[in-house]
C-alpha cells in the first residue's frame, strides 16, 4: 500500500466533501435523513469539516442488513 503525506487537507477540502455528498444523494435520495443533510448543505458541510479537521467527529451506529 502506498503512502501519500498530507492528504488530509485535500480530503476536508470543502469542495471535495461537497462533490462526496451529491454522489451519496444520487443512492439516498429518497431517505428522509437525506433530506434533512441536504436542506442545508452548505451549513452541514462546513460544520463537518470542522469536525473532520478538528478530529471531533463521531460516527452514527452501524445497522446490519
Amino acid at each position: 500500500m502506498q503512502r501519500v503525506n498530507d492528504l488530509w487537507p485535500q480530503i476536508t477540502f470543502l469542495e471535495n466533501l461537497s462533490r462526496a455528498a451529491y454522489q451519496v444523494l444520487r443512492v439516498k435520495r429518497d431517505q428522509v435523513r437525506a433530506g434533512d443533510f441536504f436542506f442545508a448543505l452548505e451549513h452541514q458541510l462546513v460544520h463537518l469539516q470542522q469536525e473532520l479537521r478538528t478530529q471531533t467527529y463521531l460516527s452514527g451506529s452501524y445497522r446490519t442488513f
